[in-house]
């Protein structure tokens, strides 16, 4: 089985921290990018009878204009995808219209993903972010009301001039809507951002990263302490929850991406579709990599390092043929205590875990 991402690249206004494909753009342009969208599934109807998840995301999805997002759905829909056990679209909450909703009922979306980083006014300032508190609980209330109750809320933390205080109020507040997941990011300070550019001209500063060690831990054992599993690096899930989809990428499944700056995998082939509107809508262009097997090798780990359980020593052996500590600096990582073996699985450790991104560098 596989996924399929989809990318809807347009929004009302952009993040300050967002460097995914996205751009303002007139309802022209949208309705023109569906049908060209709507064009791309087409190339790939030979790989989409063994769906299982779907997500569209963004950008913002539901800053499409009804008509376009109905256009997309039904194309959707008429695949008649029989395996699907969970469909998810991502949306802002201050955009969510009883239209759109009734909408996700229609074509059987069964998982919104929220996008809220923070409930703090000055926040979502420095975010550039348009909602409030007042349209996140609107938006849960509104989705409840047609029976949709798989939420995600997307949380972050480590955001400038943010305080342990201001966090714990946010994760307070998070807690409070009783979603039965939740995803909570540390800010990363990503090239050719806003905000980057407002710390090179030192407008703002990053937190230190002791104070970003210490706010990661709280959102962990307060989101454990509500009975949510950790079980992904910045995921949390009431049991039966977890994220279907994502665990696709972390696991090294086939999948397919479609819209403009989309990847995809499929069949050892890494693809990236092009990254500029303009283009997409002319046609259809797209980078193609062969991965050798110690490329998926070294994806094997630092995807599924991920998983909060880890990595099977077992399932590495079967898909390769050999045993990972033949070929990677597992003995020195684990001396170092950022890795342990638990039952025949390779963990990140609780060092590991605010260290991942140097263990990760060891498996290239």
């Amino acid at each position: 089985m596989k996924g399929l991402y989809i990318h809807i690249p347009f929004c009302c206004s952009i993040c300050s921290y967002c460097d995914f494909k996205k751009q303002v753009a007139p309802n022209k342009t949208k309705t023109q990018y569906i049908r060209r969208l709507i064009e791309e599934f087409d190339l790939y109807e030979n790989e989409l009878n063994d769906i299982d998840t779907i997500y569209i995301g963004g950008g913002t999805p539901n800053s499409l204009p009804l008509d376009d997002l109905e256009k997309l759905l039904q194309k959707i829909d008429s695949y008649h995808f029989l395996n699907v056990k969970e469909y998810t679209i991502e949306i802002n909450p201050e955009l969510l219209t009883e239209e759109q909703v009734l909408l996700f009922k229609k074509y059987k979306i069964s998982r919104i993903s929220i996008g809220v980083q923070s409930f703090d006014n000055e926040m979502l300032k420095i975010l550039n972010r348009k909602h409030t508190y007042q349209d996140v609980e609107n938006a849960i209330k509104l989705l409840r009301k047609y029976e949709i109750t798989n939420i995600n809320l997307d949380m972050m933390f480590a955001i400038p001039k943010q305080t342990i205080e201001v966090l714990k109020h946010d994760i307070k507040q998070a807690l409070s809507f009783n979603v039965p997941h939740i995803s909570y990011y540390n800010l990363i300070l990503e090239e050719k951002t806003i905000l980057m550019y407002e710390v090179e001209n030192k407008r703002l500063c990053l937190l230190d990263e002791d104070l970003e060690a210490l706010m990661y831990e709280l959102v962990i054992k307060s989101l454990k302490d509500a009975n949510y599993n950790h079980y992904e690096i910045s995921n949390f899930a009431i049991n039966g929850f977890d994220s279907k989809h994502n665990l696709h990428y972390w696991n090294t499944d086939n999948y397919i991406g479609l819209g403009v700056g989309a990847s995809g995998y499929l069949n050892h082939i890494r693809y990236d579709n092009d990254r500029l509107v303009n283009s997409y809508l002319k046609q259809f262009i797209k980078e193609e990599l062969k991965l050798t097997k110690e490329d998926e090798q070294s994806e094997f780990f630092i995807m599924g390092l991920r998983k909060i359980s880890g990595v099977s020593i077992k399932d590495f052996e079967i898909r390769f043929g050999v045993n990972p500590y033949e070929i990677f600096p597992i003995h020195e990582l684990i001396d170092q205590g950022l890795l342990e073996e638990c039952d025949m699985f390779l963990r990140l450790t609780k060092r590991g875990l605010l260290l991942g991104n140097q263990v990760f560098g060891r498996f290239l």
